[in-house]
């Protein structure tokens, strides 16, 4: 009999999705010390945020929004900003369309380590995905986007 026969569907899944998690961490990590230096887990965060919401608004974001996408007062995510500012890892700019505003956006440096970051979790997705039949692989993808939809839709629901 299978080891994993004895183990609850739930817990096999559970254990799967953390060791993935866990390995993906790990061998992704290029805004590891090398790159990224003394930041804090809370101030890489920031950095992905900041890119994540770039993407909806190319001309950046404001610190009111980053502090609510983050659930932070904006006193401490104004504190955040400035080390990264310091750091060179974020910008702030006057909004040319209201001047009252100021926008936080990705310096260079942090644009280019998450594009080196992206670059390396595609590349293990290849390496993963080279051993399933191509029709396995949508399947694949098709599972995980559900999966991650659910996963969403549940942490909003908790939320309200």
């Amino acid at each position: 009999m299978n080891k994993n026969a004895k183990v609850k569907l739930e817990t096999r899944v559970f254990h799967a999705f953390m060791g993935i998690a866990d390995e993906l961490h790990e061998q992704s990590n290029p805004m590891g010390p090398q790159l990224m230096g003394d930041m804090t887990l809370r101030q890489v965060n920031i950095v992905k945020n900041v890119w994540q919401l770039q993407q909806e608004n190319p001309n950046g974001t404001t610190l009111k929004r980053l502090a609510l996408d983050m659930k932070l007062s904006p006193a401490t995510m104004s504190e955040s900003v400035e080390i990264l500012v310091k750091k060179g890892m974020l910008k702030r700019e006057q909004n040319p369309t209201d001047r009252r505003e100021v926008l936080i956006t990705l310096t260079a440096r942090s644009a280019e380590i998450i594009q080196q970051s992206i670059a390396r979790m595609e590349q293990l997705c290849a390496i993963v995905l080279e051993d399933f039949a191509a029709d396995d692989q949508e399947k694949l993808a098709a599972a995980l986007e559900v999966v991650f939809e659910k996963f969403s839709k549940l942490r909003k629901e908790t939320e309200e």
